[in-house]
């Protein structure tokens, strides 16, 4: 006997007709939305361009903010080398202030210790000056006198030995003498050496004639009996101005008195011995420097000093090689 045929199919007509149905459903809904899924389409195409353009742009506006970014850094490089070099040259600045502030406090330093020291010194030398005689500052207290007694002062041409009289020079020493003597006090020891040289002797001699107040070597003091002895001493030398000029002499018979100054008051430089005046420079101060305590020596120029440039830098180099001072005291008129 043949078998019953029992094929199994699970596509029957019911099943398909639920699925067409439900294909049908979907297509009527499908139908119902369409429009607004083109809508919403469109507006997501705008959109997409919408935001493709602000894109662009921020994609623009990044470039420029790159570009710009870029001037930016290169110009903070810039200011940084700048600001660089300006530290650096502040540095600079600051250390040569410093030094320059160190420099100035070591000069006001310097300044001060100056002043204090000339100070001291000014008032040292206020301590110590004693008198002002012709202009000269007098510190010492033991005093020789050296009297020009020369025939050179005299008003007779004929004994002056240039043919020239020396109008009132003989007056000018007598007011010296008289300054000297009014302005130093009885603290003060005076000692008065005259000089000159016989008339009419050669230049080879060596003779000169040396007058001595009080006595040689002596010094006194300068008490009112002193001061017009001194004065009338002097007075009586320049009664009798005649000769040559021995200032050698007289300066070296000076060197030996128990003073520490001399005032030489002089017409013209030395004529005896017969030498150069710088030779009598050298004698006197090599002399002078052998002394336990050298002397001061002051010049004092009267007479035509202002015609005779040799007399002037013989006691300009006399005084200064003797720690003294030059002065010009009178010049007589031309006659």
């Amino acid at each position: 006997m043949r078998p019953r045929n029992r094929e199994f199919n699970i596509l029957n007509m019911s099943f398909l007709d639920v699925i067409c149905g439900a294909m049908g459903a979907f297509l009527i809904i499908m139908v119902i939305l369409m429009p607004y899924y083109k809508k919403e389409a469109k507006d997501f195409v705008q959109s997409i361009g919408k935001l493709r353009q602000e894109l662009a742009k921020s994609s623009q506006r990044l470039e420029e903010t790159e570009t710009k970014l870029g001037r930016a850094e290169e110009k903070s490089r810039e200011l940084e080398q700048e600001h660089q070099k300006a530290k650096s040259k502040n540095q600079e600045l600051t250390e040569k202030a410093q030094s320059q502030n160190q420099e100035l406090d070591k000069t006001s330093q310097r300044l001060e210790e100056t002043e204090l020291e000339l100070a001291k010194v000014r008032r040292e030398l206020n301590q110590q000056i004693n008198a002002s005689l012709f202009g000269l500052a007098i510190r010492e207290k033991k005093i020789v006198v050296l009297l020009d007694l020369s025939g050179s002062l005299s008003e007779n041409k004929d004994i002056t030995g240039t043919g020239t009289p020396c109008i009132g020079c003989v007056d000018a020493l007598i007011l010296s003498i008289k300054e000297i003597a009014n302005k130093l006090d009885e603290t003060f020891e005076i000692g008065l050496i005259g000089f000159h040289a016989p008339l009419n002797i050669s230049k080879e001699s060596q003779e000169t004639r040396l007058r001595y107040w009080p006595a040689p070597g002596k010094i006194k003091s300068m008490d009112d009996q002193g001061e017009s002895s001194f004065i009338a001493e002097a007075n009586n030398l320049l009664n009798d101005v005649n000769g040559g000029t021995p200032t050698q002499k007289a300066l070296l018979d000076a060197l030996d008195y128990p003073a520490d100054g001399i005032i030489l008051l002089t017409d013209g430089q030395p004529t005896i011995p017969d030498q150069p005046w710088e030779d009598v420079v050298k004698v006197v101060t090599q002399k002078n420097k052998e002394r336990d305590k050298p002397m001061v020596i002051h010049t004092v120029a009267v007479g035509r000093y202002n015609d005779n440039r040799s007399f002037v830098s013989f006691l300009r180099d006399l005084s200064t090689k003797n720690k003294g001072n030059y002065v010009a005291k009178f010049a007589p008129p031309t006659p």
